[in-house]
């Protein structure tokens, strides 16, 4: 009877279907065909891959609509804003994105250097994370320390390039992966040190090329528009990327209190719109009483890496302490040719339902010819 009931909720909430208050209608921007609907507080892409540099993707916010084009900053309040047409122009020139792949540092070696002023005992804290992440096997240098290695050539472009330390900006952000290009950007404010040297690991995650674990393509939750705190780009499904098993305990996934949770037992049967979607393709969206409170209380937690944080790491830069390689390529390929064999599948099922179809359509004449004869 559950079940029954679950069916029945999705069915009369996608009959009941009606556009909400602040809602857009927009018209054509790259990707997205004019008189797409978006519900208020989601995003589309218009051009380009999520979380690479120059992806641009649209917000409605209130009825407004925008379009926000990517930087490569995780955790970032909200992205740049930039004209809609620019989306239009890089599709009709054929502009395809050949994204820079999120490089990993050399020789399993971060250099980091303090460009702010920080209180003694944050920087007590920031060296905390250090010694935490070392779990990971790689090495952390401050740039005096990687100028005073003997092998100072090979690692972070001669000590050229490192994560620039700052204090300057409101919020916890940071490019993601090896820039190669001086100081990147990772900014870690007052508050970023609240539950203690989490978040500043969380950053430095991005800065090592680790996305959100929100993101990951076989995530179990449910986003809830309406209470999103960063750019909504953080919260886009990152469905290309390589990626080891989904880890709610990861100290890369958001809490309920940034607008992700998982959704109550009850409500297993419901298909809830993602971020991307709204009702008008058939999900329900998903609210706050939606949200099983206790169940997502593991997420968001920032106490320190998990087990499988950490091997995460290791698949991206192998393991300096066993010898282990990294396995990402391997993952990668696996992760590929799965893909191409579910969509393989996919396009064979299709072909055999046309088929089903065209024999229909014979049965339909030999049906009309058995009249013709009869009479």
């Amino acid at each position: 009877m559950k079940v029954l009931a679950g069916v029945a909720l999705v069915a009369a909430s996608v009959s009941a279907y009606h556009p909400h208050k602040g809602s857009c209608i927009t018209h054509e921007i790259g990707a997205i065909q004019a008189g797409t609907y978006m519900p208020n507080n989601h995003v589309l892409t218009a051009w380009g891959i999520v979380g690479a540099p120059g992806h641009i993707y649209a917000r409605c916010d209130n009825g407004v609509l925008t379009c926000h084009e990517d930087n490569g900053i995780a955790d970032a309040m909200e992205m740049p804003t930039v004209n809609c047409h620019k989306a239009n122009a890089n599709r009709k020139l054929g502009v395809m994105i050949d994204p820079e792949k999120i490089r990993l540092w050399p020789n399993h070696t971060l250099c980091y250097q303090y460009d702010s002023k920080f209180t003694p005992d944050k920087k007590k804290l920031m060296q905390d994370g250090w010694e935490h992440l070392k779990l990971t096997g790689l090495t952390f240098l401050s740039v005096q320390q990687c100028k005073a290695h003997p092998n100072k050539a090979n690692l972070c472009g001669n000590c050229k390039n490192y994560i620039s330390i700052k204090n300057d900006k409101p919020g916890c952000f940071a490019a993601v992966g090896y820039q190669a290009k001086g100081g990147q950007n990772f900014n870690v404010q007052d508050e970023c040190f609240a539950p203690g040297y989490g978040r500043f690991v969380h950053e430095v995650f991005h800065s090592l090329g680790v996305y959100h674990e929100h993101v990951h393509p076989r995530r179990n939750i449910i986003i809830l528009p309406s209470e999103l705190k960063v750019a909504r780009n953080n919260y886009m499904m990152k469905v290309d990327s390589v990626h080891t098993k989904y880890d709610v305990g990861s100290i890369m996934h958001y809490s309920q209190a940034a607008g992700v949770c998982i959704p109550q037992a009850k409500y297993n049967d419901v298909k809830f719109c993602d971020i991307v979607e709204s009702e008008a393709q058939g999900c329900v969206e998903p609210l706050p009483k939606h949200c099983d409170k206790e169940a997502s209380s593991v997420l968001g937690q920032r106490k320190g890496m998990s087990a499988e944080d950490v091997a995460t790491v290791k698949a991206m830069y192998g393991c300096t302490q066993t010898g282990k390689e990294a396995t990402i390529w391997e993952l990668q390929n696996e992760q590929r040719a799965r893909a191409a064999a579910l969509k393989k599948k996919k396009d064979d099922d299709d072909d055999d339902d046309d088929d089903d179809d065209d024999d229909d359509d014979d049965d339909d004449d030999d049906d009309d010819d058995d009249d013709d004869d009869e009479n």
